[in-house]
């Protein structure tokens, strides 16, 4: 009797393995569908897709419909439940909210609003899945405008946290004390031209008639201390009517958070979008896809659109980044104070010191930044705590200057040398 050797024997085949993204979409669309039918709703359709202004929904619920609530959806998984997100913040106070899993139906707009939370453990974070369920296209759009004007509309106008905080974190847009902003008047009025006036109405106007894309970015770079995020400050507090979002790269920071930021900002134009620490956040990311994100910003000539990038190290910037024209259309220099500079900020600190002593330090003080400066008003107002003291004398001061230049000294030793000519400016004499 003729057998077959084992290395010809019919082997059974085993099923590929589905991706987690697509079973967990896949149950979810079925809890969904299942809830519509159950509700007399079986005809209407799911949709999904990037959506980011949904994101928010929760901070403008009270406005968008107040008699809106979540409610609990259907386990998606086997005896499993599901996932509420809980983030944390400090501002204005410390508290700890949930986000949780579930149906939020808006009967004014005829929309039903689904999401899912769940933790992937080889990314190290929570990811998120909305879908929208509505008789017809129309509605989902109708949701859109809907969230964004309500967006643009917010009674105080706040910075928006994305990238390290929870899709909850708003920080105020204070105003920034010309005291503390000790600026050289050619680099303020840059700013009030080249940034706060994008956003004129007269400035929008030409762009619409020349049928340029109405975009704009800016690179800040400068040692730290020199007042960059103070200036985005004045900026922001400058622009209330225009939706902020500020981006600070957090541990877990990667290429998906990055293009979610672009696409929620894109969709709140008018909007600016501020990345802090630019050279930290190409480290995380991919880079070519932040140059095709860059690159592929919306060309509508209208809504407008502002990115600002920081670095302490534009020498460690990729040129592809500064060297490409349309990236950033402006590069900004925020160099060290100049001696009155560093004068005028001493004055308006230091108001119980003679002058003449105050001119000494601030000739002392060469190549200190504003934050040097500061640390000299710190310090000397310790020593007078120290002793006892209300208020402040020059030998506190003097003695402040010793110990911020001992410092400076140590730390300049160990800097990189910084290129000659960065971004192909002229190296500052």
């Amino acid at each position: 009797m003729l057998t077959l050797s084992n290395q010809f024997r019919p082997r059974k085949r085993r099923p590929a393995p589905i991706n987690s993204d697509v079973a967990l979409t896949e149950r979810a669309v079925a809890v969904l569908r299942r809830q519509l039918r159950e509700d007399g709703r079986g005809e209407w359709k799911i949709f999904c897709g990037r959506m980011p202004y949904l994101w928010g929904i929760d901070n403008v619920l009270e406005r968008l419909d107040p008699s809106a609530v979540w409610e609990s959806v259907s386990p998606s998984l086997s005896d499993g439940e599901a996932l509420s997100l809980t983030t944390y913040d400090d501002e204005p106070k410390a508290y700890t909210r949930e986000w949780p899993s579930g149906t939020l139906f808006l009967p004014k707009l005829g929309v039903i609003v689904a999401r899912w939370y769940w933790y992937s453990a080889t990314n190290r974070k929570t990811d998120s899945l909305y879908l929208v369920a509505a008789p017809r296209v129309e509605n989902l759009e109708a949701l859109r405008q809907s969230l964004l004007s309500l967006n643009r509309e917010t009674p105080a106008p706040v910075w928006r946290m994305v990238g390290v905080y929870g899709d909850d974190s708003k920080v105020p847009r204070k105003p920034v004390s010309e005291a503390d902003l000790v600026l050289s008047d050619a680099v303020m009025n840059r700013v009030d031209s080249e940034i706060i006036g994008f956003f004129k109405p007269e400035v929008a106007a030409m762009y619409r008639q020349l049928g340029v894309p109405y975009r704009r970015g800016v690179l800040m770079y400068g040692e730290p201390g020199n007042g960059k995020t103070s200036l985005i400050r004045r900026i922001g507090a400058a622009l209330p009517n225009v939706a902020a979002l500020l981006l600070r790269a957090g541990t877990n920071f990667d290429t998906d958070d990055l293009t979610s930021a672009f696409n929620e900002w894109k969709a709140l134009a008018p909007a600016m979008l501020v990345i802090e620490d630019l050279t930290a956040v190409i480290q995380t990311v991919n880079l070519s896809t932040l140059l095709n994100l860059l690159d592929g910003v919306d060309r509508r000539t209208d809504g407008g659109l502002l990115l600002i990038a920081t670095t302490n190290y534009p020498e460690k910037l990729d040129s592809a980044l500064s060297n490409r024209p349309g990236r950033f259309d402006v590069t900004m220099e925020l160099p060290p104070p100049d001696e009155a500079a560093r004068l005028k900020l001493l004055r308006g600190r230091l108001i119980e010191i003679d002058l003449p002593t105050l001119e000494k330090i601030a000739r002392a003080s060469d190549g200190f930044s504003f934050a040097h400066v500061e640390e000299i008003v710190q310090q000397s107002g310790l020593a007078a705590i120290r002793d006892g003291r209300t208020f402040r004398t020059a030998g506190d001061v003097e003695t402040a200057l010793a110990n911020v230049r001992a410092a400076f000294n140590a730390a300049r030793s160990g800097y990189a040398k910084l290129p000659e000519a960065p971004f192909g400016l002229k190296p500052r004499k």
